[in-house]
C-alpha cells in the first residue's frame, strides 16, 4: 500500500490514473476513486459483441500512454493484465494497482503473470522498462480479441512457446504488427506504441465493429 500510495502521489491527478482519495500512513489505508464499470477483463468478457473497433484502439492507446506516465515517473508496473486496468464512468481506461511495482529500481513485490510475462524472465533480476511493453502487447492483443495469448493451453505450454519466440497468430488482428514489435521486444517505449496506435485510429471508420479471431 505505501509504494501504491507514493506512485499515486508522485502521478498526482492524471485522467490515465484513479484518484488519490485519502492515504493514513499510520493505519496504512488507501482510498482511491470509485470507477463503476470494473476493471477491462470483466468488462470485455461481458459487453464483447457491443464494442467498436474504434473503442478497442482507444482503449489500446490509453493503456499505453498509462503506462507511459508510469515509467516518465521511473516506475514499472510489474502485474500488467486487464485486471490492472479500471474504466471510468464514460468508459475511458485507467492504470490501476501499483502495489507491487518497482520505484525507481527497487525490489518489486509482484512479477507478471505467464501470459504477460517475456520469454526466459529472470526473476532475480531488476525489472525493465521492456518488461511491461511486453505485457502491453498482451493486453492490446486480449483488447482486440477478447482473449489471452494461448489461452486454451496450460501456462507451462505457454511459456515453452514464448521461449521459442512462438505467439498467436495476430497477422489478420487490428494492431498486430506493434503487438508482435511488444512480444518481440522491438517496442521501444511505450509513447512510441501509443502513437503506432494512434495512426491506425484516423484509419478506422466511426462505428465500425471489432472482428471476432477466435
Amino acid at each position: 500500500m505505501r509504494v501504491e500510495a507514493k506512485i499515486c502521489a508522485m502521478i498526482g491527478d492524471n485522467p490515465l490514473v484513479p484518484k488519490l482519495i485519502s492515504w493514513d500512513d499510520e493505519t496504512c489505508c488507501l482510498e482511491i476513486e470509485y470507477l463503476e464499470n470494473g476493471n477491462l477483463k470483466e468488462y470485455v468478457r461481458q459487453n464483447n459483441d457491443n464494442i467498436t473497433l474504434e473503442r478497442r484502439i482507444q482503449w489500446s492507446i490509453q493503456a499505453a500512454e498509462a503506462v507511459g506516465i508510469l515509467h516518465k515517473h521511473s516506475v514499472i508496473h510489474c502485474d500488467l493484465s486487464p485486471r490492472n486496468f479500471l474504466l471510468d464512468s464514460e468508459l475511458n481506461v485507467r492504470i490501476a494497482d501499483f502495489g507491487g511495482a518497482s520505484l525507481c529500481g527497487s525490489e518489486p513485490s509482484a512479477i507478471p503473470v505467464t501470459r504477460f510475462r517475456p520469454p526466459r524472465y529472470d526473476f532475480d533480476a531488476t525489472p525493465v522498462f521492456q518488461d511491461d511493453l511486453f505485457s502491453l502487447g498482451s493486453l492490446i492483443y486480449f483488447i482486440m480479441t477478447r482473449f489471452y495469448p494461448y489461452e486454451d493451453l496450460p501456462s507451462d505450454k505457454v511459456e515453452s512457446h514464448f521461449e521459442v519466440n512462438e505467439f498467436p497468430e495476430i497477422s489478420s488482428t487490428t494492431g498486430g504488427s506493434i503487438i508482435r514489435k511488444c512480444w518481440e521486444q522491438e517496442a521501444t517505449s511505450a509513447q512510441s506504441i501509443s502513437a503506432s496506435l494512434a495512426a491506425i485510429k484516423t484509419e478506422t471508420p466511426t462505428g465500425t465493429v471489432a472482428t471476432d479471431t477466435s
